[in-house]
């Protein structure tokens, strides 16, 4: 009924310019297209025969911002290398919840315009309804995930069980899980996730790979895939977790074990997300291994939401003193005590370093000659910068 009455609201459309009308979701696959009026393109074409775009065209899209824009019409300009004339993008909200994208091919009249953004807004129920009948269809199955991905094996073994029949896994293989979120969980999260499950999709069915399994722990999305499938690889998760709309995504990556300790592997994926999420400098993807001392770190906050920020009253003294002597001990200890790269990278003179130094040892009571105290502060210094990101009191840490 739903996907009827947004049929007949495109066709109506349709008629009244005189030019084709076609709805996409927010992940632009196809929801809705009139007759043609000999004015589609080689991307609409290609959009119909498929029912989605390709990635680097869905790239190109987004590129514009229609997803976060709080504006009526976004204007495309025209891309020849991808088979695109250029279109308007009307985006159809509901909520400050982007649901979809309502496009015309070439030039648009303000009357066309106004009729185009009237349509939207005719449209925004509709497609939050349709949405939500689609989370509906799949969270009785995500559900299944979520127990497969439980610390308590009788219901592990009851889902991988389900899975099995439905052809969805193998309980002779080895999986892994990833899980990924945004750097700060907010904003842009329910896009980004949603075209990362696109992506995920599209790349395996590519390669002949079996579909990955998606639940969401919000903020996180995870994902269960086989260990031997090429998204285990990292430099082609770094690829995923760097391209177009992801540009802020970061993705841990959990260790391969049997399909009943997958809890294990989320468990771990789960705290190098949380690391990475913390710590831009590491990178969008990594493993546990690949996360180093932060890794042993993340084990002492793993209780972070009941400690206290690990600062001595002296490290804390200085941060309160002045911030910019708190950066440049953390960028000296960083740079292993050089003195000239530090310089270098403050962009200072080498004498306004010294006599920042000595400020530092002066209100830490510390000796930066000493390896034991440069540890000390160090560790308290990355201790810090680690919780306090987790506790959302502090900006991430910059290395």
């Amino acid at each position: 009924m739903i996907q009827n009455f947004i049929q007949e609201q495109v066709d109506t459309l349709a008629r009244t310019l005189q030019r084709s009308v076609a709805i996409d979701d927010v992940g632009i696959n196809l929801v809705a297209v009139s007759k043609h009026f000999d004015d589609a393109d080689d991307a609409r074409v290609r959009a119909i025969l498929a029912r989605t775009l390709e990635e680097d065209s869905c790239r190109y899209l987004f590129s514009f911002g229609i997803v976060a824009t709080r504006d009526k019409i976004v204007r495309i300009p025209e891309c020849r290398e991808l088979g695109f004339k250029e279109r308007s993008c009307y985006p159809i909200r509901w909520q400050e919840r982007t649901l979809g994208y309502l496009w015309l091919v070439g030039k648009v009249s303000p009357a066309e315009d106004k009729a185009a953004v009237a349509c939207a807004g005719e449209l925004a129920v509709p497609m939050f309804s349709m949405q939500l009948e689609g989370e509906q269809a799949f969270s009785k199955h995500e559900l299944i995930v979520r127990n497969l991905l439980s610390v308590d094996t009788r219901w592990a073994s009851r889902a991988a069980a389900i899975l099995s029949r439905q052809g969805r896994i193998r309980t002779d293989r080895k999986y892994r899980a990833f899980s990924a979120a945004t750097r700060k969980g907010t904003g842009g999260q329910h896009s980004e996730l949603t075209f990362l499950r696109k992506q995920f999709r599209e790349f395996t069915a590519a390669h002949g790979e079996a579909a990955p399994l998606f639940s969401d722990f919000s903020p996180e999305l995870v994902i269960v895939v086989p260990a031997d499938s090429s998204l285990s690889d990292p430099g082609t998760l770094m690829c995923i977790a760097c391209s177009g709309l992801n540009a802020d995504l970061r993705i841990g990556i959990g260790p391969e074990v049997d399909v009943l300790h997958l809890y294990d592997s989320y468990a771990q994926a789960s705290s190098v997300l949380q690391v990475l999420r913390a710590i831009p400098n590491l990178g969008p993807c990594s493993t546990w291994e690949g996360l180093g001392v932060y890794g042993n770190l993340t084990l002492l906050t793993r209780n972070h939401e009941d400690a206290q920020l690990p600062l001595t009253p002296n490290i804390a003294a200085l941060r309160e003193e002045d911030p910019a002597l708190f950066d440049t001990l953390e960028l000296f200890l960083d740079n292993a005590g050089s003195i000239a790269k530090t310089s270098e990278e403050l962009c200072i003179h080498r004498s306004t370093l010294y006599y920042r130094l000595k400020r530092i040892a002066d209100i830490t009571g510390t000796d930066l000659n000493s390896g034991l105290d440069r540890f000390t502060l160090h560790l308290e210094l990355k201790l810090f910068r680690l919780t306090s990101v987790l506790l959302g009191d502090d900006e991430p840490a910059t290395a």
